[in-house]
């Protein structure tokens, strides 16, 4: 499933809708009433813009922290789904494609993959995360190409 977090940029939204099918499943702008749950093993591919430790609007009128996007995907911030993304036994991996998520802004600071992978471990320990440095380009890459970045297990 790809879901878009970015209501600015319709050139973002249109390449991920292009994208959908295959290894990426359905597309969604954000999470709404009738987006399903994630099949067990299903991939989430993440595509928003990106700034060190936030995601979603070019702009920066509309951000998520990890903490915040964690909340919504599990609906502890309320959806417009009205639960969590994931089934029971969730075993799916995250792709965020969006830009520097996966850089770190200060040494003693987690990037914003890093931070995700902390809170999803906790009751999703069998999920990889991964996110790509620098800035980032349409379209998504596939699983297994090389700018992607796997967060490691700490």
């Amino acid at each position: 499933m790809i879901i878009v977090l970015c209501n600015d940029d319709p050139a973002l939204s249109a390449a991920a809708a292009d994208q959908a099918g295959g290894v990426y499943g359905n597309f969604y702008q954000f999470i709404q009433q009738g987006t399903p749950q994630l099949g067990a093993v299903e991939p989430l591919f993440i595509s928003a813009h990106g700034i060190q430790g936030e995601i979603g609007n070019e702009d920066g009128a509309l951000g998520y922290s990890a903490v915040e996007l964690w909340n919504y995907l599990t609906n502890q911030t309320p959806n417009d789904r009205g639960g969590s993304l994931f089934p029971a036994g969730y075993w799916g991996d995250f792709y965020f494609s969006c830009c520097y998520a996966a850089n770190v802004t200060r040494r003693d600071r987690l990037s914003f993959v890093e931070n995700f992978h902390a809170l999803s471990r906790v009751t999703l320990d069998h999920s990889n995360v991964y996110g790509q440095y620098g800035a980032v380009g349409y379209p998504i890459p596939a699983p297994g190409a090389a700018s992607w970045q796997q967060v490691a297990n700490v």
